[in-house]
């Protein structure tokens, strides 16, 4: 379970990629150092979010021989986030390919505004919603940032949104452990 999940300690709301991250490694590190385990046999694995995690845990930690990695994405998080967003709409939030054209560069700004970490492009970010509210359903645009710290139903988001300014595609890109990698629809 992750942080403040299931049967886990831990705040899941103050969570990001780099906890869950530590939390695998220190793991691998413990098992590794266990009697009845072999270090070369261990590993990690996820999918979807978890996919990408196993991959950076096993560049982390040497401990961690070999990656598993169902349907992990390999792009940016900014690239991956977009493209769940608007995908999502389009396949179960009822928007219109031309609508999703249309709020495209809204969501590029609030993701890069995430991603930044900057305070005043947030609040910019947040100003202009309530514009594109007078065009769109709520449901289609990107949230204003006080509300990831407001309304519990955005609660699950928090992670992934503070991990939005990692560059976990430099370390993906120098990995050279084993790496199986499942993919398909």
């Amino acid at each position: 379970d992750k942080r403040g999940t299931g049967e886990s300690q831990g705040v899941y709301r103050d969570t990001t990629y780099d906890d869950y991250m530590r939390d695998a490694g220190n793991a691998a590190v413990a098992l590794s150092k266990h009697p009845k385990v072999d270090p070369a046999l261990v590993g990690a694995m996820g999918a979807s979010e978890g996919g990408r995690i196993a991959v950076l845990v096993a560049s982390r930690y040497p401990q961690v021989g070999f990656a598993i990695s169902f349907a992990g994405t390999v792009v940016s998080m900014l690239d991956d986030r977009l493209y769940a967003q608007l995908n999502g709409l389009a396949d179960g939030g009822g928007a219109s390919q031309q609508v999703i054209d249309e709020i495209r560069p809204l969501w590029e700004k609030s993701l890069a505004a995430w991603a930044g970490g900057d305070p005043r492009a947030l609040d910019e970010v947040d100003r202009e919603i309530p514009e594109w509210r007078k065009r769109y359903p709520w449901r289609v645009l990107p949230f204003p940032a006080r509300d990831l710290d407001t309304r519990p139903e955005l609660e699950r988001l928090r992670p992934t949104w503070r991990s939005l300014s990692s560059d976990y595609m430099t370390e993906m890109a120098r990995f050279r452990k084993p790496w199986f990698a499942m993919f398909g629809a």
